[in-house]
């Protein structure tokens, strides 16, 4: 019995030996479960204090990135309005272009009408220079037969008065005169002729034209200074039948006397 006893405390003994250590074991396992609960409630508050930073760094960067989104979208908008009014303004700055020649075309036709219009104008009418031609010919013609009997009313008066005066003064004076009336038209007319026919009249060729009319003047002069008239009165009567009022006349042809008078 008392072996038994000595058994069972024996048995007693290495159960509580078992069991202490079991005890320290299990409490060691305690100690390094709560230190490593300490440590990883430790590293845990260090991630959610990490985790809170990041979170507060995510918001911020989301915020800043909400920020230029919207800046973004803003400076997209007015982008795409600037684009609207410059599409707006090349398609009214065609408009104006299409005007432009149109209203450029519409400027050359009117140019056009106008200088046809001015061509139109200017160019004389025919009718008009029919008429101008006919009045410058009947003015001409007019003209012409004016001045005609113009010489032919002066001729007739210078006929009347050469027949009176052939009627009061002596015949030898009125030879000289009319051979000197006929001589200076003549020289007129070779004048002219020289002149018109683009020749240089030369004042030698006249020289002898004058001389006979002023040596018959002369003459004549010389005759009446003197006593009485070197002629026998048959002689004279023959010189008088001879150059009547009509051989004078004749010596200052009408073609002579109208080439005088247009002179």
């Amino acid at each position: 019995m008392k072996q038994d006893l000595e058994d069972a405390s024996k048995k007693a003994e290495e159960e509580r030996e078992r069991l202490e250590g079991e005890l320290k074991e299990l409490q060691e396992q305690i100690a390094e479960t709560k230190a490593r609960l300490i440590t990883q409630q430790h590293d845990r508050a260090q991630e959610q204090s990490d985790h809170a930073l990041m979170l507060r760094e995510l918001q911020k960067l989301l915020q800043e990135e909400r920020t230029q989104r919207q800046d973004l979208e803003l400076r997209l908008e007015e982008a795409r309005e600037a684009l609207a009014g410059q599409a707006y303004a090349a398609g009214q700055m065609e408009g104006f272009e299409l005007q432009a020649k149109q209203l450029t075309r519409e400027v050359e036709e009117l140019q056009g009408e106008l200088q046809a219009l001015r061509d139109e104008k200017n160019r004389p009418d025919p009718r008009l220079q029919e008429l101008q031609e006919e009045a410058a010919c009947l003015k001409s013609h007019f003209q012409a037969q004016l001045q005609q009997e113009m010489r032919k009313w002066l001729y007739f008066q210078f006929l009347m008065l050469l027949e009176k005066f052939y009627l009061r003064v002596p015949w030898e004076f009125l030879f000289c005169v009319v051979l000197t009336v006929s001589t200076e038209c003549a020289s007129n007319r070779m004048w002219s002729l020289r002149v018109s026919a683009g020749l240089e009249p030369d004042s030698s060729e006249f020289l002898g034209i004058g001389i006979l009319p002023a040596v018959l003047c002369e003459a004549y002069r010389s005759s009446c200074a003197m006593k009485g008239p070197a002629y026998r009165p048959g002689e004279l009567q023959f010189f008088k039948s001879q150059f009547s009022c009509h051989f004078l006349l004749d010596l200052f042809p009408a073609s002579c006397g109208q080439s005088c008078i247009g002179l």
